[in-house]
């Protein structure tokens, strides 16, 4: 193989590294999620600057994922783990920077990656889901275990959960939902 087939080679055949990115949501959301096999686009580009433009976002509807999970974690409960070279292989993936935007607030560690419209069918970019028992506690938002059963159903799950209310959140499900006693 010469040195122009393998240029040709890379660039037919090597995909967009994108690696994990994630989806925080609560368990009202989450139901629809699930049942739809979709997360709906739920912003629009409102930053009038030339770069949106030039990478062809101005103005239109995308859905915000992040490459930080701690990021996420830090504010949601159940926490979508999507692979993000497959994604990009069917949408536009955008990295976006709050510097220029957030004069001083927590955002700028985000790592936001926008897709343009809406992930759909979720189910085929889903790697597993993440339940963060602990963000619940913190939240004082009380479970719905038979909504979160439901939702979960042939899902991967995994399971996080460090202080005392969360195991309690944690071994309650579980207690209830054997077929999730896997992590």
């Amino acid at each position: 193989m010469n040195i122009i087939n393998l240029i040709l080679y890379d660039i037919l055949f090597e995909a967009k590294q994108v690696g994990l990115l994630y989806y925080g949501a609560w368990e009202e959301s989450v139901d629809k999620i699930i049942m739809t096999d979709t997360i709906r686009s739920t912003y629009r580009d409102t930053h009038e600057d030339e770069v949106s433009y030039k990478l062809g976002i101005g103005n239109k509807e995308y859905t915000s994922l992040s490459r930080n999970l701690n990021w996420v974690r830090k504010t949601y409960g159940i926490i979508f783990v999507i692979d993000g070279n497959k994604l990009s292989q069917k949408y536009r993936i955008v990295p976006f920077n709050y510097a220029p935007y957030d004069y001083g607030n927590s955002n700028a560690d985000e790592m936001e990656e926008r897709v343009v419209g809406q992930i759909k069918p979720l189910s085929k970019y889903l790697i597993k889901i993440i339940v963060d028992w602990d963000m619940f506690a913190k939240a004082r938002i009380k479970p719905n275990f038979n909504l979160l059963h439901n939702i979960f159903k042939n899902k991967k799950i995994e399971h996080l959960a460090k202080t005392a209310m969360g195991m309690d959140y944690k071994r309650s499900f579980l207690e209830n939902n054997d077929e999730f006693n896997r992590k």
